[in-house]
């Protein structure tokens, strides 16, 4: 090093202040990542990107959950990136048991509904983020297409596709608008709620996809579109909910 350099204070300041805040969240996520790799219940893990990050962050953030011993472990200074945990369904069943210890988070279910595992998972988060859920019954002796709950007093129709191409988002509202049969519009309901419990998808995948059918850039035309009221995705991985209005 050159003797008679002279070494800036503020630049030096702001890389001292960069390592020291890499340094102190690095612990959090390695502790993380130690405390999955040793989980009898063999948690995957996946990195969760924020809405500003960078496109290096962005990238690893769209990535499948693997492994915690797999995890990319590269973050830059003041990265706001962090570790998310998510087990296998099995893990979770004995939590849906019990239709009372549902009740007692805002989760109620009518005599004759039958939410499945999946739906009751994501009622979990929807509740735990302050919603109430209400599962509805099918009173049409002939099954007839209808909406899955009640979201705060709104029918809503449950999708938690397996899923994680660019098309998910798209492939829902239309199974939505048209069923199985693919040609007769009888849409469930004008709301929606996407969620990505069976599937690999992150937030911003979903938000992506939701986005792509927004700009009209889909196979969903602006007269199906103009029927929808509201769009709820639902992220697993980190509990986090985003509503969008579209009327």
């Amino acid at each position: 090093m050159d003797p008679n350099r002279t070494i800036k204070p503020k630049p030096l300041l702001s890389v001292l202040r960069g390592a020291l805040d890499r340094r102190i969240k690095q612990r959090a996520r390695d502790t993380m990542v130690r405390n999955a790799v040793e989980d009898p219940a063999k948690p995957y893990a996946q990195r969760v990107v924020e809405e500003d990050a960078c496109d290096f962050c962005r990238q690893l953030g769209t990535s499948r959950p693997v492994k915690p011993s797999q995890i990319a472990s590269r973050y830059h200074q003041y990265c706001k990136c962090h570790v998310a945990l998510f087990f296998q369904e099995t893990r979770f069943k004995d939590r849906f048991t019990s239709k009372e210890r549902l009740e007692k988070l805002g989760i109620t279910i009518e005599d004759g509904a039958s939410p499945d595992d999946w739906e009751k998972r994501t009622a979990l988060i929807l509740a735990s983020a302050g919603h109430r859920i209400r599962f509805l019954k099918e009173i049409d002796k002939n099954r007839r297409r209808r909406s899955d709950i009640k979201l705060n007093g709104l029918n809503f129709e449950f999708k938690n596709p397996t899923g994680d191409s660019g098309n998910t988002i798209q492939n829902q509202l239309l199974n939505n608008f048209y069923g199985n049969d693919g040609e007769t519009f009888n849409p469930q309901s004008s709301r929606l709620v996407i969620s990505n419990v069976r599937s690999s998808m992150s937030m911003l995948d979903m938000e992506r996809g939701l986005a792509k059918v927004l700009s009209g850039n889909s196979r969903i035309s602006s007269k199906e579109l103009d029927y929808m009221d509201e769009i709820v995705l639902v992220d697993s991985k980190t509990g986090r909910v985003r509503r969008y209005t579209l009327k």
